[in-house]
């Protein structure tokens, strides 16, 4: 899926937003709850990457915080 400039942006922003309020607001034995918007947030970051966009730091930060607090396949 090809983006237009103005809807990767707002993809982008909503990405930053979204991860910087679960970064800041959540510990990470709670990240497992947030299963579903982590699994958004992580093929949101592959449209970006498909679509020569860069991944909000944030984004990726809050997706190694969920991978590292559920590894083990507990969820």
């Amino acid at each position: 899926m090809t983006l237009e400039p103005k809807a990767s942006q707002c993809i982008t922003a909503l990405c930053r937003e979204l991860a910087s309020e679960l970064d800041l607001h959540h510990e990470d034995h709670e990240l497992p709850a947030a299963q579903a918007t982590i699994q958004v947030l992580q093929q949101a970051a592959q449209l970006l990457q498909e679509n020569g966009i860069q991944v909000p730091e944030v984004q990726l930060h809050i997706v190694n915080r969920y991978l590292a607090a559920t590894r083990g396949g507990q969820h």
